[in-house]
């Protein structure tokens, strides 16, 4: 008999990861591991920049007018601070924020890896290439090659979500019935935490998900082992397999199972943390028509096993 790592213990190995990597806040857009985050790290300090000395310079004048009185030459006031200055300053902020965002979008480059991610209430499923070429799917959990450029083809299955790795890229919509393209790129291997950024319904504080960078010698392999099929056993073929696949090469209407002992789950996923009786508990509350006796032997599909 053996023990797979539970939910609450691959939370912790996250959290140590993301400390290994100097990273104490996961979801901080100031601590970049890739280009598109430092371009928009870039854009965040200038007009930080530029918004303290805009302050600076009204308060400055503001005080000079409160002590001095009265101005002189109210013309050259009202052309040059009412005018001239705010445009010149939105023209040089226009300009900065056109150049660093034409350089984000997903550009024709060699070597680009296309994987999908799409929102749903409240949970990400995700498909990324095989060893063979063939699509394997997975859950909450994004598996790409450090170093690459990486297009990720994001969707909904339901509402508006918002795809967000901050310390990769920057958000993007998912809408239903329609793909929008958003490239981004891990410097090094490691683990990056997502969220929902869009409000999406009760669930969006946990709708939380990871995506892990490979090195891109091992991404394929690796890829393959993270999504290994899981075998069912009669509690869930009875149970759980209308909605759930354990196979990565099949799609499903919930999330797929495929590989979920080894799942890094993200710090606000709902079974982060669990123990084993809380994995009970939550089998029972959200699946009602599993019977007492039949909770046990599901354990292992929620990252459980003896």
């Amino acid at each position: 008999m053996h023990r797979i790592p539970t939910p609450g213990r691959a939370a912790g190995s996250l959290a140590v990861a993301l400390a290994a990597a100097g990273c104490a806040a996961p979801l901080s857009t100031l601590d970049p591991a890739g280009p598109s985050a430092r371009l928009i790290g870039d854009m965040w300090w200038a007009l930080l920049i530029g918004a303290a000395l805009i302050t600076a310079l009204v308060a400055g004048l503001l005080a000079w007018a409160w002590f001095r009185g009265r101005p002189g030459a109210p013309k050259l006031w009202i052309v040059g601070g009412g005018i001239v200055f705010p445009l010149v300053t939105l023209a040089v902020l226009t300009g900065f924020a056109l150049h660093l965002g034409e350089r984000l979008l997903p550009h024709p480059a060699p070597g680009v890896v296309t994987v999908s991610a799409q929102g749903h209430r409240f949970w990400w499923g995700f498909v990324q290439p095989g060893p063979d070429g063939t699509p394997l799917r997975s859950a909450t959990v994004l598996h790409i090659p450090a170093g690459r450029p990486v297009d990720v083809r994001i969707s909904s299955a339901d509402v508006i979500h918002s795809f967000w790795v901050p310390r990769l890229a920057g958000k993007l919509d998912a809408i239903p019935g329609h793909v929008n393209v958003l490239r981004l790129r891990a410097d090094r291997p490691g683990i990056y935490a997502g969220h929902c950024a869009e409000f999406c319904g009760t669930g969006h504080s946990r709708n939380a998900f990871t995506v892990v960078a490979h090195p891109p010698a091992d991404y394929l392999r690796a890829v393959a082992a993270a999504t290994r099929t899981v075998p069912e056993n009669a509690a869930f073929r009875r149970r759980c397999a209308q909605c759930h696949a354990t196979d990565a090469r099949r799609a499903a209407p919930g999330p797929n199972l495929a590989g979920i002992a080894t799942r890094p789950w993200p710090i606000a996923h709902a079974l982060a943390g669990l123990d084993r009786d809380g994995l009970r508990r939550w089998i029972g509350r959200h699946a009602p028509a599993v019977r007492p006796d039949e909770i046990e032997p599901l354990l292992p599909y929620v990252g459980v096993t003896r």
